[in-house]
């Protein structure tokens, strides 16, 4: 405004006095689960422009709006299922990020590790005390001292707040904050700065510690527990072929014991059955045959427009027909047309007799 000479224009003095909604440094302190406020749309953007043209019928919008939500929900499946199956892939033996990847998910992890690993080459010089809160420099080695990164941490309270302020942004704790408790000797993530939202327990909706001190609770306590030991069953049964035969094994005889003693469970449940010889695991899935198959890996760019239906009236139009230009027949094309033709050869004999006449003139 000084530079352009903008100091009197009421626009921009509006616009200025409202910089704390619309300038990224002012919005560090809000939490955007690391968003920016364009960066939403213009992903869900990107994903909706491989299902949707500007041509599509309102029939055809709504088949392909239907497979945009499938995928997306076939993608949170699997990432649930990678979570839950497969052991985060450590970059170091702390037992800190040891306990990063049994709390989160294997995405937030990821970012996690980056931010540890980022850590280690950091360097951090203690500044001032003040009772029982410290002041930390924290930055690079090739970065001057007076511009690094301010961490203050509170033993008493066990609170860490970097200026960089990741936490409040994101929800987890940048590499300057991870580089502070890495000095102060902490083995795991204070729970305090472990946001339920990023935790493998946030796909059930529940907690067990919350569910801990409530009799009432009793049942849900005990089906947590049972999703804890399978998660850990299928953990284990992934390592090898031969853990998985036996894991299987051993739930299949389960379900074969239990299949007598607990009656009145006929439908997909444990008890009596209409093929005693079968077990529960075959008669589940003979159940569950209706179930379709999920949708095969879409690549980048648009859909083929062979695979979007098309509405019933559009079916029974027949494909359009090319007409030739010069006798508006639809049999051929302007370069096969008769008429051409003839007009060609009548030309050319003109030209002949002509070259002829002047030859003899000649």
């Amino acid at each position: 405004m000084v530079k352009y000479n903008l100091k009197d224009n009421s626009w921009c003095i509006d616009k200025f006095a409202q910089k704390e909604h619309w300038v990224p440094c002012y919005l560090k302190r809000h939490f955007f689960a690391r968003m920016s406020s364009a960066q939403q749309s213009e992903g869900m953007n990107s994903y909706v422009q491989g299902y949707f043209k500007g041509t599509m019928t309102l029939f055809k919008f709504v088949k392909q709006y239907e497979k945009a939500i499938a995928r997306r929900r076939e993608k949170e499946a699997e990432a649930e299922f990678r979570t839950c199956t497969k052991l985060p892939q450590l970059s170091s033996h702390h037992p800190m990020e040891e306990h990063a990847g049994k709390m989160y998910t294997m995405r937030v992890f990821d970012i996690f590790k980056k931010h540890f690993t980022s850590s280690i080459s950091l360097s951090a010089k203690e500044e001032a005390i003040e009772g029982e809160v410290c002041k930390f420099l924290v930055g690079t080695f090739k970065i001057p001292i007076e511009e690094r990164c301010v961490v203050v941490y509170d033993s008493s309270k066990e609170e860490v707040q970097c200026g960089c302020h990741l936490f409040e942004f994101m929800g987890a704790l940048c590499k300057h904050a991870l580089k502070v408790l890495h000095i102060e000797d902490y083995d795991a993530i204070p729970s305090k700065y472990i946001l339920f939202r990023w935790t493998k327990e946030a796909s059930t909706g529940m907690s067990f510690d919350s569910l801990r001190n409530t009799p009432e609770c009793s049942t849900t306590r005990s089906l947590w527990r049972l999703w804890q030991a399978n998660s850990a069953m299928m953990s284990l049964a992934c390592s090898s072929q031969e853990a998985c035969v036996a894991a299987m094994r051993m739930l299949q005889g389960f379900c074969d014991s239990f299949s007598t003693k607990l009656p009145n469970s006929n439908e997909g449940g444990f008890g009596e059955s209409t093929h005693p010889t079968q077990s529960t695991v075959e008669s589940r899935y003979k159940t569950h045959k209706h179930m379709k198959v999920p949708l095969p890996a879409i690549s980048r760019g648009r859909p083929k427009s062979k695979g979007l239906e098309k509405h019933p009236m559009e079916e029974c139009k027949g494909k359009r027909k090319n007409r030739c230009s010069k006798c508006g027949c639809v049999r051929h094309n302007k370069t096969k047309c008769e008429l051409t033709n003839r007009n060609c050869q009548t030309e050319s004999i003109r030209g002949e007799d002509t070259l002829d006449g002047a030859l003899s003139d000649m």
